[in-house]
Parts: C-alpha cells; sequence; structure tokens
C-alpha cells in the first residue's frame, strides 16, 4: 500500500530526535547539583583510589576518605552559614556569648547563694553552655540532611557525614565561645576555681553526643 511501517517509523522518530539540539535534551543541573559538584571538586574526592593506593597515600584509607569528607562537610557548613567575612564569625560567637552574660546576671539578682562556689554567674555559665551546645548540635543534626541532599548523589557523602559536619561545627562553636567567656569570667569575678581541662573536654563531648 505505500505506506510505512511500524519499525520505519521508530527509525524516523529516533533521527527527529538526534537531530534535536543538546541544549534541549540535557537537563540543566540545579543549584543543589552545582552546590554538590563544587563540594566535591573542593574536597578531592573524585581523585583516582587506585593511583593513590600505588603511590601509598594514606588518605586512599577508609578512614583517610572519612576524615576529608568531614572535614570539607564542617568547612562548607562554616561558609554557609557565617559567611565569609569575619563578621559572621563573630556574630557566630558574640550572640550566644551575650546571651549568656545577661542570663547571668540577671539570675544572679534572684539567687545570689549559689550551691556551689560563690559566683553565681560563674556557676551559671558552666551549666548553661553544655546545654546550649546539647541544644545546638540537636537543632542542626535535624537540618542537616536537607540542607546537604544535593551532596547525597555523591557515594562518598553519607547523610552521617553531614549529620556529624553540623556536630562538629556547633560544639567548635561553644568551645570558642567558653574559653574566651570563663578566663574573663573568673578574672571580673576573683574567683580561684580549680581547672579541669579534661573534664571540660569530657562535658563538652557527652553535650554534643546527647545532641546527636
Amino acid at each position: 500500500d505505500g505506506q510505512p511501517g511500524p519499525a520505519a517509523e521508530v527509525l524516523s522518530d529516533r533521527r527527529k530526535i538526534a537531530h534535536v539540539p543538546s541544549a534541549l535534551t540535557t537537563r540543566p543541573p540545579g543549584r543543589l547539583a552545582e552546590q554538590g559538584q563544587r563540594f566535591v571538586n573542593k574536597a578531592g574526592l573524585l581523585r583516582n583510589p587506585e593511583a593513590a593506593k600505588g603511590r601509598g597515600d594514606v588518605r586512599s584509607s577508609p578512614l583517610g576518605l572519612r576524615t576529608r569528607v568531614l572535614a570539607a562537610l564542617v568547612i562548607r557548613e562554616t561558609s554557609a552559614r557565617f559567611g565569609r567575612s569575619w563578621g559572621g564569625y563573630l556574630w557566630a560567637v558574640g550572640e550566644p556569648l551575650g546571651g549568656i552574660v545577661l542570663l547571668s546576671v540577671a539570675f544572679s539578682f534572684v539567687v545570689h547563694a549559689p550551691p556551689l562556689g560563690k559566683s553565681f554567674v560563674l556557676f551559671y555559665a558552666t551549666g548553661v553552655i553544655p546545654f546550649l551546645t546539647y541544644s545546638a548540635v540537636a537543632a542542626g543534626a535535624m537540618n542537616a540532611l536537607q540542607a546537604n541532599r544535593g551532596l547525597f548523589v555523591y557515594p562518598v557523602v553519607t547523610p552521617l557525614d553531614s549529620i556529624l559536619a553540623r556536630a562538629v561545627l556547633e560544639t567548635l562553636t561553644f568551645v570558642v565561645i567558653a574559653v574566651l567567656f570563663f578566663p574573663a569570667l573568673i578574672r571580673l569575678t576573683g574567683e580561684d576555681p580549680v581547672i579541669d581541662p579534661a573534664a571540660f573536654a569530657l562535658a563538652m563531648a557527652l553535650a554534643a553526643a546527647l545532641g546527636l
């Protein structure tokens, strides 16, 4: 009858598709995909693992890879949250620090004699800083998966990595706050407390672990 059969029609459709410009057939990467690609490129996570093993590179080990991924995520979270200027870092430390000072002074007018020591401000600060660490880690862990979902297309980045990166960032922020706040407070109050760095590190680590 002179009419093309089904096979000829399919072949014709394929030829038409082949002539469509690639810009119309290729879906442009989204914003999250672009962020993920930049993250992977900066972290160097697409390097050839076989070549790295041949050179004896310790970063090719599973522990080294996880450490690199976690470090890159912490840097990414720091840049995204605080920006690229020193003002963002100062505000990140100054905001909770100012809240701790105000709450400590306010409660000191109500409770003059703390259960331990002579300064209620110092007593209150030793409890509120670990609590705020726990609260910040818990809040950050809940939002970590949504904020980093564009990175999960890469096998080397896992959801646990994003949660741990948030926990590390929040913990380090409050460690810096404590290091700045307690020496100044001790100097102002004239107290002479027994300082145990190991106990302080354990308290902050337990508060962060509880937030996870």
